[in-house]
């Protein structure tokens, strides 16, 4: 890392200058280069105004979970128990991981055999980027959005997001892959 005030190499993740000793640390916190990236970086998941999620009980069937699933047209199923907290779940990968084929009855098996149990979550305050990261290390299509007593309050599809960065930012995402003219 180089130092901004002697041009000092120092190795990188350096705490201090090894030779005029100033403080390197903020110079490792990246920066934003653009609007997007400002937005992404800062902005709160509650810009993308989560939908309110559709939510069923831990004891509810595969098939009635499936056919409201279908109904709402949604990927994704929130399991709660019956305090309403987050307990689980349910989406599309489940049921092609998880049902088709291995279960007998989607009628009579509980939804909650075959949920993912308590997935990561986030909170409306949290950056986009803390939902990107965890969607992408999780391999997650979806993030449940909890309170504090860990009820649900929202749910973020990837959609969502690259819908949030296409209506806002679209000149400065079709910009970057415009061909220059007369080329």
């Amino acid at each position: 890392m180089i130092c901004p005030v002697c041009d000092y190499d120092n190795l990188p993740g350096s705490d201090q200058c090894e030779e005029c000793l100033v403080d390197l640390r903020q110079e490792d916190i990246p920066q934003p280069g653009n609007e997007v990236q400002r937005s992404i970086m800062e902005d709160p998941i509650s810009v993308l105004s989560p939908r309110v999620p559709i939510s069923m009980s831990e004891t509810s069937s595969l098939g009635e979970v499936v056919g409201v699933m279908k109904e709402e047209n949604i990927g994704a199923m929130l399991v709660v128990d019956e305090k309403g907290a987050l307990r689980g779940i349910f989406s599309e990968r489940d049921l092609i991981g998880r049902v088709i084929g291995k279960v007998e009855s989607v009628e009579s098996t509980p939804v909650s055999e075959v949920m993912t149990p308590m997935p990561e979550c986030r909170k409306l305050t949290d950056t986009l980027a803390y939902a990107i990261h965890s969607m992408y290390v999780g391999n997650y299509r979806h993030i449940p959005i909890v309170d504090k007593a860990h009820k649900p309050v929202g749910i973020v599809a990837l959609s969502d997001i690259i819908n949030f960065m296409e209506s806002n930012f679209r000149d400065i995402v079709t910009r970057r892959f415009e061909r220059p003219r007369g080329t």
